[in-house]
């Protein structure tokens, strides 16, 4: 069963999920446990599924959550490979359309943070992720501004997109909203 309601990428879907419910996604929370939503469903999406389908279980209503499914401490290479490679076809624009703002740039934070073992292994599909998501940013701030310049550079393949990046893009486009 897939359900229609959702984005066909399983990142873009789960971000959508997530903001429909309302999810936790601050890396320090302690409430929650640490956007525990997120941590069990990147695993469900490292494992082929995705929001809709049958066989998804997080969902903000599953209070057993953490009884029916694994909390990862980390991710095995072949869930970051695979949470990875879904990311890589990931539209931003269907992602910041759907979702609340701030949030969905802190989903993507969410896969910055998650991911990093990935980055310092110099994986090479971690650094497509960057430069395709450095690529996507760079064309919803101002041409103008410094952070649009550093992405277009990550997206070049020069530096490696941060968590701080994300939230310049944050500051831009909460400016333009202002004016």
């Amino acid at each position: 069963m897939n359900d229609d309601k959702y984005p066909p990428n399983a990142f873009e879907a789960l971000c959508v999920l997530a903001s429909r419910e309302g999810w936790c996604w601050s890396i320090s929370c302690t409430t929650c446990g640490g956007h525990e939503l997120f941590r069990y469903a990147f695993r469900q999406i490292a494992q082929g599924l995705k929001p809709g389908q049958t066989g998804w279980e997080v969902y903000s209503s599953r209070t057993d959550i953490s009884r029916q499914l694994m909390m990862p401490e980390k991710y095995y290479a072949e869930e970051r490979r695979n949470i990875l490679g879904i990311c890589l076809k990931a539209n931003l624009s269907t992602i910041r359309e759907e979702c609340i703002f701030p949030d969905w740039l802190g989903y993507l934070g969410l896969i910055v943070y998650h991911m990093r073992t990935a980055r310092s292994q110099q994986s090479v599909l971690y650094k497509k992720v960057e430069q395709s998501w450095a690529g996507q940013l760079a064309g919803m701030v101002p041409n103008s501004s410094q952070i649009h310049r550093r992405l277009v550079s990550i997206s070049d393949g020069t530096g490696s997109l941060e968590l701080e990046d994300l939230e310049s893009v944050e500051q831009q486009n909460r400016a333009s909203r202002i004016a």
